[in-house]
């Protein structure tokens, strides 16, 4: 009888170290379940995150690709600009165009006028205008002298003397040559009514 007790405490001790072990595996089991949850919940945010992130990413692309596109946009207008730099109404070129008109529409009339025009391929210098490109036009007008460049497309627009050599250049700038021709129309106007 004494195996009996023996087994019977054996047994006892048996379901106490299984109770033991059962309590700690459910203690650990929790603690792994704990961090379960936590990975699960870790997991989750990272997939919300990764999908934010994709749109995010798909939104940036889509961003980027615009930007992009309007920074070449905005590089090919500003060489445009810089090739041909424009105000509201007008770009450069088409105010030279008007210029040149004007200009050549005055001399040709200054001319008629009894005023000095002439035009020539070179410089005062004898050197040829712009590497041979363009001509110069002078007009020495009653105030003082002016004078512009063109290309050569236009000679044929300006209906004045042609000279191997035209006059020195007198240091005008535009400035000056803009109150030299305001000037100028005002004496010419005046002369004109005199003559009537």
């Amino acid at each position: 009888m004494s195996d009996t007790p023996k087994t019977y405490e054996s047994a006892i001790d048996c379901i106490i170290e299984l109770d033991f072990k059962i309590a700690k595996l459910k203690r650990e089991n929790a603690e792994l379940e704990k961090k379960v949850d936590i990975a699960k919940e870790a997991i989750a945010r990272l997939s919300d995150e990764l999908k934010n992130l994709r749109e995010d990413t798909e939104g940036d692309a889509e961003q980027v690709l615009l930007l992009t596109q309007r920074v070449e946009t905005l590089t090919r207008e500003n060489t445009e600009l810089r090739q041909n730099p424009r105000d509201e109404y007008h770009t450069m070129e088409e105010l030279y165009e008007y210029r040149m008109l004007y200009h050549a529409h005055a001399v040709n009339s200054w001319q008629t006028q009894g005023v000095p025009v002439v035009k020539s391929r070179r410089h005062a210098t004898g050197e040829d205008c712009f590497d041979g490109k363009y001509f110069i036009v002078v007009a020495t007008l009653p105030t003082g002298q002016v004078s512009n460049h063109y290309k050569l497309d236009y000679w044929d627009l300006f209906d004045v003397a042609e000279v191997d050599i035209p006059p020195e250049w007198d240091g005008h700038t535009p400035t000056v040559a803009a109150e030299r021709i305001k000037h100028a129309i005002k004496f010419l106007k005046a002369t004109d009514e005199q003559a009537i």
